[in-house]
């Protein structure tokens, strides 16, 4: 009997957002197939209790190599790739031939290692991407795009990804730029978002934003940055456009934690963007509550990235019923999710006049519109972005 392997970095209990999907599809999966996953130690021994156990069926083989907490750029490459070593060592042992290998790009470095194995064991390689390398460094400045590195590396990937069986990607913009990436090979891909946690997450009226935040705001309009404080979030460009807005009726709220977050937290103490504020990370079970604490919520993405990256947070804001505001690249996923269903606005970074006026024109007096959209929102979760059904999409589409 074929049996089914997941391979990941993160994996229950970690929450990360990568570990919490690979989780739940691991779980899926384990009610219909026979099913491994193999995956990097845990990153967070906190948050692991008793009660954190999966269902006996799931067989869970972790590496015994740890990543260090280290955010300098060559630090965190030396730990990943001996990370990918230690996982493809156990997939290379455990994976027998005609097993179907159902893996995450992270970490990106992962992709070559399980195409080559491939070859070696002769399994079903099957990648879900969330993110494309190494176009995503390209966009963010990492790599550039004429070097001899780079272009080794896109080479690298393609035919990497081109020996997969089946390929899900989390875009329509996603999408596109892997139909130029796999080039004339007939290989079956279909988008498959992620979801929101509608069930857990919900809006929450009469919560009061002042008082979770232990601020006085209620003359504010509040919007709130949730997540990874990165180089591919472009934050960095949002709080260039900060210091040249004039408006005292709105604050920021950053929660999270990231590599840019001292350059950020300097251009703040620099600029004195004393309406922007810093409060730290917060932990998955909290979601319920800070996702609530705004009346807008902000998603970025560095220019560039187009077709390379969805921030899964979208989706659990939109089931909080909040509006999105998205300054990134046009017609990308989340600007299509604004555009066609009416959550939020939607702006490219090459629009810096109508961002500040954005910004300029915020005011208590537009709470009415903020609750439509809202509304929108919350809609939008429920009816497009079920867990239900699209760990069904995923069951049906890698088992078929």
């Amino acid at each position: 009997m074929k049996k089914f392997w997941i391979i990941s970095e993160l994996f229950h209990p970690d929450e990360v957002s990568t570990g919490y999907v690979m989780t739940r599809l691991a779980q899926k999966l384990s009610h219909e197939v026979d099913i491994g996953v193999i995956c990097g130690p845990i990153h967070d021994l906190k948050i692991l209790t008793s009660k954190d156990k999966l269902e006996d069926e799931i067989q869970v083989l972790r590496t015994g190599f740890r990543i260090s907490g280290s955010k300098k750029l060559p630090v965190r490459l030396f730990n990943i790739f001996f990370l990918c070593i230690a996982i493809s060592m156990k997939v290379l042992i455990h994976t027998r031939k005609g097993d179907k290998v159902i893996m995450v790009t992270n970490p990106p470095i992962l992709v070559p290692f399980l195409s080559f194995l491939k070859k070696i064991k002769n399994f079903e390689l099957n990648i879900i991407v969330h993110d494309v390398f190494p176009e995503n460094a390209i966009a963010v400045g990492i790599l550039k795009k004429s070097s001899i590195i780079s272009k080794f590396l896109k080479f690298l990937y393609n035919k990497s990804y081109q020996t997969s069986k089946k390929l899900v990607v989390v875009g329509e913009d996603m999408l596109d730029v892997f139909k130029e990436k796999i080039g004339d090979r007939e290989i079956p891909m279909k988008v498959i978002t992620n979801w929101a946690d509608h069930l857990q997450i919900y809006p929450l009226p009469n919560q009061s934003i002042s008082s979770y935040y232990n601020k006085n705001l209620d003359d504010k309009v509040v919007l709130q940055f949730a997540g990874n404080i990165g180089r591919v979030q472009g934050l960095e460009q949002l709080f260039d456009l900060m210091i040249k807005v004039n408006n005292q009726n709105f604050s920021i709220m950053m929660i999270g934690n990231g590599a840019f977050q001292p350059l950020l937290y300097q251009k703040k103490l620099d600029h004195d963007l004393d309406h922007i504020h810093f409060c730290g990370e917060k932990p998955r079970d909290e979601q319920i509550t800070f996702l609530n604490a705004c009346h807008i919520s902000i998603i970025t993405l560095h220019q560039g990235m187009f077709g390379l990256g969805v921030p899964s947070k979208v989706y659990n804001v939109l089931a909080a019923g909040k509006p999105i505001l998205y300054l990134g690249d046009r017609d990308s996923e989340i600007s299509r999710y604004i555009k066609e269903y009416d959550v939020g606005w939607s702006f490219s970074w090459e629009q810096e006049d109508e961002i500040i006026q954005f910004f300029e024109d915020l005011s208590l007096e537009f709470l009415p519109k903020f609750g439509v959209k809202g509304k929108n929102s919350r809609r939008l979760a429920e009816e497009k972005f079920n867990e239900s059904l699209i760990l069904d999409t995923y069951s049906n589409f890698l088992q078929n």
